[in-house]
């Protein structure tokens, strides 16, 4: 609580020195303070913002699939952050798992907010050439009502005050809303084929489905339509090979995709901190079948309401799920 009290105060003084809005609803008595409009970095196509550790600039990836905030190893070695190693701490991702060591950052400051004394984990690599230095994770982003306009390159953090049963979704009335659990992670149910499925929100990655549940919609890479593509990697140890295949329809709320084609693969472990030889956390991957990744977010105008568990969405233009490419695989 404590903890919560200081992020909120931070992000306050920043809404009071830049003279942010507060959006008022439909709601009497509701009003949606923002504190903070983070643009975005033209270059990616991550939600990757502007930051600083310890008066280094740094690229920061807001990461709704990371149950904790994360440092690269390249990074923490750059920034002489000191690292207090921790028997059988590890974090584990879709692409494996990889040592982690817990670190505290002394200031981490993004837009005109400043956190002292973050803790995170310093884990293993980005791809070559990502300058992104921080994974802003759950953690963190638990604490705020956020906004994906990705149209507009930006990320807006909310403080709703007297909003709990408020109509959220300024922008549209015709939004969708779904209800969501938001205790480690951005999870809901969807549709796929006719059938459920335990989706995640999952800003730092493409959407994937998981190959289990391909396999209990009858999609195996034999199927008709099937083809390889590619490999998709991240801070674990191994790569994970994943296929594109076509699907009848995959529902989210009232919004029901026709046809589409989504990545196919083993990616049911997304990051978490656990404990390698006795897990102090059981793992997400009993709980997720989807990743709703970056492709969604690019292609709607999504309010996540923490303070509500509901998530907010409306389409603004797009493919939902683009053939866009993983990466090729190393090893072959």
């Amino acid at each position: 609580m404590a903890s919560r009290r200081r992020l909120l105060g931070a992000l306050a003084a920043a809404y009071l020195a830049a003279s942010e809005s507060a959006w008022a609803t439909s709601a009497v008595g509701c009003r949606l303070v923002r504190l903070l409009a983070l643009p975005l970095r033209a270059r990616h196509y991550l939600p990757v913002v502007d930051g600083e550790i310890n008066g280094e600039k740094v690229g920061v990836l807001l990461d709704t699939g990371s149950a904790s905030t994360l440092v690269t190893r390249d990074a923490a070695e750059r920034l002489n952050l000191a690292r207090s190693p921790a028997a059988g701490l590890g974090a584990f991702a879709a692409s494996g798992e990889t040592n982690a060591e817990p670190v505290v950052i002394e200031e981490l400051r993004i837009g005109g907010a400043t956190r002292n004394k973050w803790r995170a984990l310093v884990v293993g690599q980005r791809p070559q050439g990502d300058d992104v230095a921080l994974l802003l994770g759950h953690d963190f982003l638990l604490n705020f009502d956020i906004e994906f306009d990705l149209l507009h390159n930006t990320v807006r953090f909310y403080e709703p005050l007297g909003c709990e049963n408020a109509f959220l979704a300024y922008w549209s009335t015709d939004a969708s809303e779904v209800q969501i659990e938001v205790e480690r992670a951005t999870t809901f149910e969807v549709q796929a084929n006719g059938r459920r499925v335990r989706a995640m929100l999952d800003s730092g990655s493409l959407s994937v489905l998981a190959e289990s549940a391909a396999t209990r919609l009858g999609i195996t890479p034999l199927s008709p339509g099937v083809a390889p593509a590619g490999c998709l990697g991240g801070f674990g140890r191994s790569e994970v090979e994943v296929w594109s295949a076509p699907l009848e329809t995959v529902t989210i709320g009232n919004q029901t995709i026709e046809r589409p084609r989504m990545l196919i693969g083993d990616v049911r472990r997304q990051t978490t901190l656990a404990e390698t030889r006795t897990p102090l956390l059981p793992p997400l991957a009993g709980a997720s079948e989807m990743l709703l990744g970056i492709d969604f977010l690019r292609s709607h105008r999504v309010l996540v309401s923490h303070s509500q568990r509901r998530m907010y969405f409306s389409y603004v233009g797009g493919t939902v799920f683009p053939r866009r490419p993983s990466g090729p695989c190393s090893r072959k």
